[in-house]
């Protein structure tokens, strides 16, 4: 039997609220249950293991994209999608494994990232081209 583990958490989506009804009235929860009973009584149980594999190493890539891409520096950024989807590819980040296409769905969203962010840089979309501005954000750029 598969029981929960305690160092990940996890999401439960039932319908109603009369499962965690019955969790509060028993004093149990869903790790001491057993994922096979619970999911037996057709309640989906999603955790978050894949953002717990590298998640030190998952920071510091979304902290320099997002630092990059704050600073409009889009070539950067997707150098640092680039290096994310590699990673996911071989497993070091978003897999318990390291082998070859452990993470193929997050290698492929990493990719579509860069790809993205090579398409702002290659468009030369800065401040000033990138989102439409209200007239009154205009209005006081002209005055300063």
């Amino acid at each position: 039997m598969q029981k929960g583990n305690a160092n990940y958490p996890l999401f439960v989506k039932a319908d109603g609220d009369a499962f965690f009804g019955l969790l509060a009235d028993t004093g149990t929860s869903v790790a001491n249950l057993g994922m096979d009973v619970v999911q037996s009584a057709g309640v989906k149980i999603y955790a978050i293991t894949a953002l717990a594999q590298g998640a030190i190493v998952t920071s510091v890539l979304w902290g320099a994209i997002l630092a990059y891409i704050i600073d409009r520096n889009y070539k950067s950024a997707g150098i640092f999608a680039l290096v994310a989807s590699f990673f996911a590819y071989i497993g070091f980040i978003h897999a318990p494994v390291i082998k070859l296409g452990a993470a193929l769905n997050y290698a492929g969203w990493y990719l579509v990232l860069a790809v993205l962010l090579g398409i702002f840089h290659w468009r030369g979309v800065t401040a000033k081209t990138g989102l439409p501005q209200s007239d009154e954000c205009i209005q006081q750029e002209q005055k300063a």
